[in-house]
């Protein structure tokens, strides 16, 4: 007889043989982070609506399509939390955090619930182990990451991990940006109708996109684009960026030593 009720879709059951595998791999994590100074830090589940309209962007598919939205007793609009970063900035700015001064880094471990087709490997709740570093402006920070990021794929037994570094600018260089991705997207999307866009020789799209969500945020489109290279040839993207924004690109990090923190017993 089957039974009369099931795991909503598009999640899933950890069971005892298998939790031991989650327990292992959270373990792993949180001593990387120990070793890099990273603090844990837990947000609530779910956050008022606005939080991810901003920070995410009100354009972009997630916010439109994708979050679990709705109502409580007072009528206020709240999500389940739909990414990571957004909840520890809040959290960030509400308690002050950086009134210690220096930089922040702070980690979590935590589920993420994103309505979209269930298929293998991507669930409508999923987990995520994720870092925060805020309060430093250099890219310094951003080196400490990827060692981290490989320190922990090391520390779970994964071998042969390849970093590929790209960068969307700064500030100052970040608007001429986003310019230029809207003129280089212009003709191939309709105007705000939703159909998919037209394919060319040099790329095609997965996903349908109005010209609306073009013109909100750019940038988030190139990952719809199956030749993502092509798409930043095309929109010439290196004469957009400032000289302060180059200390973040490929070429000057191409010298970087990346040295994991050192292990402690």
């Amino acid at each position: 007889m089957a039974p009369k009720y099931k795991a909503p879709r598009g999640t899933q059951d950890v069971l005892p043989q298998d939790s031991w595998r989650w327990q292992r791999l959270e373990a792993a994590f949180r001593e990387v982070c120990r070793r890099y100074a990273y603090r844990e830090i837990r947000t609530p589940v779910f956050e008022e609506t606005e939080l991810f309209a901003r920070g995410v962007g009100e354009g972009t598919e997630l916010v439109h399509k994708q979050m679990y939205t709705f109502q409580d007793r007072g009528g206020r609009s709240l999500t389940l939390r739909a990414e990571g970063t957004a909840p520890v900035v809040r959290a960030y700015l509400e308690h002050n955090l950086g009134a210690a001064g220096g930089t922040q880094k702070l980690y979590y471990i935590c589920p993420i619930f994103r309505y979209e087709r269930p298929q293998a490997g991507r669930y409508r709740q999923h987990h995520q182990l994720g870092v925060e570093a805020i309060g430093s402006p250099g890219p310094e920070i951003d080196a400490e990451v990827i060692a981290l990021y490989h320190d922990f794929l090391d520390e779970v037994g994964l071998e042969g991990a390849v970093t590929h570094l790209s960068s969307i600018g700064c500030p100052q260089c970040r608007p001429a940006l986003s310019q230029a991705l809207r003129d280089f997207f212009a003709p191939h999307v309709s105007e705000g109708r939703g159909m998919r866009p037209t394919r060319s020789a040099s790329w095609t799209a997965r996903c349908p996109m109005t010209w609306n969500c073009v013109r909100a945020r750019p940038a988030r489109w190139t990952t719809c684009v199956t030749r993502a290279e092509s798409t930043s040839r095309g929109c010439a993207r290196g004469s957009t960026r400032s000289a302060s924004s180059t200390r973040w690109t490929p070429p000057s990090c191409a010298g970087w030593t990346i040295t994991p923190a050192p292990r402690s017993r």
